[in-house]
């Protein structure tokens, strides 16, 4: 059983845990840092020119990485960081 100063410090650390969070783009060309995904689009950190392609997002959370397989349907446009992607 825990004491009462460890239950109060587990509450306290759920309350202001803030999560680590690493998002990124593999392509045949590459591998691009994403700011920001959503289910049908994603956001490259930096400004990218990309033809369409196939690709895999990456997604870690605290440790615990997601992948899944997407297509960039019109590619991505270094003046507009925001691209539209189909799940494969």
């Amino acid at each position: 059983m825990l004491a009462d100063a460890d239950v109060m410090l587990m509450a306290n650390l759920s309350r202001h845990h803030s999560a680590e969070v690493h998002l990124s783009l593999i392509t045949a060309s590459g591998t691009y840092r994403l700011s920001q995904i959503g289910p049908h689009y994603l956001v490259v950190a930096k400004p990218e020119n990309l033809p369409p392609c196939d690709g895999e997002i990456v997604m870690r959370v605290d440790g615990a990485e997601d992948r899944w397989l997407v297509r960039l349907v019109e590619g991505i446009n270094a003046a507009n960081r925001k691209a539209a992607i189909d799940p494969r």
